[in-house]
């Protein structure tokens, strides 16, 4: 029987490792970095890897042919946050131009498309992003949506946190951390991996899915229990200003996907 061949754009922190689980599993796997520095590390791994760089007036590498044949493409490439809001939009459409019409496309994007209307948010909730980054993915998946219509699904990620992505990173970088009370979405490396799979796997197509853990701890506990984990004082917190905050409902997922968190809740990272 012929393997489904699985095309990753972007062996970066989350798709690499996806490359490795998909290709464990026994899918045909091919995927693609930007940089020859990081090409030469990965010639090694038993899985096709080419580089290429896509740019919003042309590509550098044989798109073409990178992605021939390719029944299933996870486009996880992230906008450049020095480019203007459209450039990452017109990076996407040069994909979707040369796409073969028998493939399916895995958008990864980001719960960043939401910003923060003080509220929980579902995959039903009109996005109204706030910064660059979240106005860039969202023109991003609004190309997919009117090109490939139920060809393609759109993952909305939370804030990625796993193997050198300690959550207490962010501790490091500022004296003391605005909104204390509001919420903490993130969802762990291995879930990421859980849930693009399934999707494959089921063959769930024509879907925006939101993947975030079960539990939004409050900043306040959340960071306390960072700095307690990476042997930190305890942070400051900046209780003046606007608090505003964002709840991610991830039961689309669970129920669509039949998908179990593996990490419930962010504080488990920190006393797992």
């Amino acid at each position: 029987m012929k393997k489904t061949k699985i095309a990753i754009i972007g062996l970066g922190w989350f798709g690499l490792p996806l490359a490795k689980n998909l290709y464990d599993k026994n899918y045909e796997v091919i995927g693609s970095t930007t940089s020859t520095e990081k090409f030469a590390d990965l010639v090694n791994q038993p899985f096709k890897v080419r580089r290429l760089i896509i740019k919003p007036n042309g590509i550098v590498g044989n798109l073409g042919q990178f992605i021939e044949n390719v029944d299933v493409l996870v486009l996880n490439i992230p906008p450049d946050r020095n480019k203007n809001t459209d450039a990452y939009g017109q990076q996407i459409q040069t994909i979707l131009n040369v796409l073969e019409t028998k493939t399916k496309v895995i958008f990864i994007s980001s719960t960043s498309v939401y910003g923060n209307p003080n509220a929980s948010v579902n995959e039903s909730t009109l996005p109204a992003p706030i910064r660059a980054g979240g106005k860039a993915v969202l023109n991003a998946e609004n190309r997919i949506s009117e090109s490939l219509g139920n060809r393609a699904t759109i993952v909305r990620f939370a804030g990625l946190v796993g193997p050198d992505r300690h959550p207490g990173r962010f501790l490091s970088k500022v004296d003391d951390i605005d909104n204390p009370n509001g919420y903490v979405n993130l969802i762990h490396l291995d879930d990421c991996i859980q849930i693009v799979r399934s999707i494959i796997e089921q063959s769930v197509w024509g879907e925006i899915i939101n993947g975030c853990a079960d539990e939004h701890p409050k900043r306040d506990d959340f960071y306390n229990a960072a700095a307690y984990n990476l042997g930190l004082t305890p942070p400051q917190f900046n209780a003046s200003g606007n608090s505003s905050y964002k709840i991610v409902d991830n039961s689309k997922s669970k129920s669509l996907l039949s998908m179990t968190y593996q990490m419930s809740n962010p504080l488990e990272f920190f006393f797992s």
